[in-house]
């Protein structure tokens, strides 16, 4: 895969990462690598996006632990959904119920 077009976003909190998401993706960018992180107890995101084809993808946001944790098991039979492969969960996200990213 040749990227000629790539941005690099970190520090952001939640609300600066989605609108971040928003803009790019607008843009015709896709993430490559999405990280989410606890700073002063405050999450915040880092990510990596590029311009790329490629088949339809999906996103989601705020996901409970649990819930994240099944959307990247792998299918039956398959490896983890291709969807799932970007997402790192920060620290917080294994703290308990409640805790999402």
């Amino acid at each position: 895969m040749i990227v000629t077009e790539w941005q690099a976003r970190h520090g952001l909190t939640a609300a600066e990462h989605q609108a971040e998401f928003d803009r790019l993706a607008a843009r015709g960018f896709r993430p490559l690598r999405v990280c989410g992180y606890e700073l002063a107890g405050v999450r915040r995101f880092a990510s990596i996006w590029a311009v790329q084809g490629g088949s339809a993808w999906q996103a989601r946001h705020d996901l409970p632990a649990g819930d994240h944790r099944r959307e990247a098991a792998p299918a039956p039979g398959g490896r983890g959904r291709e969807r799932a492969r970007t997402l790192t969960p920060p620290p917080s996200a294994a703290a308990g119920p409640g805790r999402g990213w």
